[in-house]
């Protein structure tokens, strides 16, 4: 069945029904699914053959649903089309109706994919509930591997021997190493990527194709910072940019940077090497003070940026800090330390200089790389100057001793900051600017090699108590 043709559609009706009005099909983030299936020592996948085939089209809906071969001809179909935008919804719909069963265990499904999991000391219920859905598959007719009678024929030691085993569910293998579930890319994404990175010329198809597929499998692995694929990401956008405005996908990219090649070599072998990854645990952001062992805030204007700490010495002691730094513009000297009299504040000598470059020929969207210069970036813009205070106050912050395994929440006005890093994988995640992305590479490295979480607020920006520190020096 899975090396039969199948015929693919694109039927004409997708151009005339809005998307708002197709039912929203929603799942799990792939972190959360991860996170779900950590401590799970049995899992079950049962896949649909022939999914879309197996479910047919009222006979009294047929004339709308017709395509027209070479010759002519006309013909209904009698099976749910693949390409219309609708099916995904009624294959998701069905799936559900079938595992929709009173269980404590864990079921998740992608449309024709069905993964029962299980803890230790749950194995009654599991076997009850595999049992269960095979029953309903076989009420319903459809195809599965494994067979559904095989799994029906199994006695309840077989399936809980069979559920132990690796199982890859959704492009990521897992493996019970006897306490928790560990994960890696599967054996399919890490042969596509050896066939794939050792090519020098690119289309513009193959090469965004590789690029998705790379940054598929970053989010996999803990080994790889996903921040660090922000050059990727750029070229990444600037192929689309060039095909909307004219060239083919099947074109040569007429040029690929020689920075972004090697990029993608040096996150290549990473991905390569494929090793094991452990599963995070799940952060519970609140906006409790008491959850943190710092709490600050950060503010930044085009004259430079304040913050307001907050460090907690004991359950109910907390000391408050106070911190200022002027951006230093090109041509210009350096301006004074800040002195601050205010009673019961500590006294911060001006940090690192940065410069902004103005009349460079960037425009607010553009990305400043390492060979802009590192301390180099775009003030008078918040999409710049909100990041880079937001860095400077953590890189401080560490440099006065932040201990390993502290609770940081990071509160700031600039709405992107937050939005993007919820938007990924809650670990830092890639930003579009290279300030924002800077800041989300070194949390993300914070909370890889010392287990210091940040964690990323928000706050209305005349609610930050840091936005007077930021404008008046």
């Amino acid at each position: 069945m899975k090396g039969r043709r199948r015929l693919i559609t694109e039927p004409l009706l997708n151009s005339v029904i809005r998307k708002e009005e197709i039912p929203r099909v929603e799942y799990p983030t792939r972190l959360a699914r991860r996170q779900a299936l950590r401590w799970c020592r049995y899992m079950l996948q049962i896949d649909f053959e022939a999914y879309y085939d197996a479910i047919p089209l009222p006979g009294t809906l047929r004339n709308s649903f017709v395509f027209r071969s070479a010759a002519g001809d006309y013909y209904r179909l009698r099976t749910l089309p693949t390409g219309a935008r609708w099916s995904v919804a009624v294959g998701q719909a069905v799936t559900w109706t079938i595992v929709d069963v009173d269980t404590p265990v864990v079921i998740m499904t992608m449309i024709d994919n069905i993964l029962i999991a299980a803890r230790t000391g749950q194995e009654v219920p599991f076997v009850r509930t595999v049992r269960q859905v095979v029953d309903r598959i076989r009420a319903a007719n459809l195809l599965t591997s494994p067979d559904r009678e095989e799994l029906a024929r199994m006695s309840d030691d077989a399936l809980l021997h069979r559920a132990q085993e690796n199982n890859v569910f959704l492009g990521e293998e897992y493996r019970w190493t006897g306490t928790e579930r560990v994960v890696r890319n599967s054996v399919k994404t890490v042969a596509k990527l050896t066939l794939a990175l050792p090519a020098r010329r690119f289309s513009c198809r193959s090469f965004v194709s590789l690029v998705s597929l790379m940054l598929y499998a970053i989010h996999t692995t803990q080994h790889v910072n996903p921040a660090r694929a922000f050059t990727l990401l750029r070229a990444y956008r600037g192929v689309y940019r060039m095909v909307c405005r004219g060239l083919d996908w099947d074109e040569e990219l007429p040029y690929l940077d020689a920075g972004v090649h090697a990029s993608m070599m040096q996150l290549g072998r990473t991905l390569l090497r494929n090793e094991w990854s452990t599963i995070a645990d799940e952060r519970s952001p609140t906006y409790q003070d008491a959850d943190y062992d710092v709490v600050c805030y950060t503010d930044a204007s085009v004259g430079g940026w304040g913050a307001v700490v907050k460090r907690r010495l004991a359950d109910a002691v907390w000391r408050t800090d106070l911190y200022q730094q002027r951006w230093v513009h090109e041509l210009a000297g350096e301006f004074p330390p800040f002195e601050d009299d205010t009673p019961g504040t500590q006294q911060r000598p001006p940090l690192h200089v940065t410069r902004n470059t103005r009349n460079s020929g960037h425009s607010e969207d553009d990305a400043y790389t390492e060979e802009d210069g590192g301390d180099s970036f775009m003030a008078r813009h918040s999409a710049h100057a909100e990041p880079r205070a937001a860095e400077l106050l953590l890189r401080r912050l560490v440099m006065e001793g932040l201990a390993d395994g502290a609770r940081v929440a990071l509160v700031t006005d600039h709405f992107p900051i937050v939005h993007a890093q919820k938007r990924l994988n809650g670990f830092g995640g890639i930003g579009r600017g290279y300030s924002l992305n800077t800041l989300y590479e070194y949390t993300y490295d914070l909370w890889r090699e010392r287990s210091i979480d940040v964690v990323l607020c928000y706050v209305e920006g005349e609610r930050n108590p840091a936005d007077a520190f930021s404008r008046h020096f």
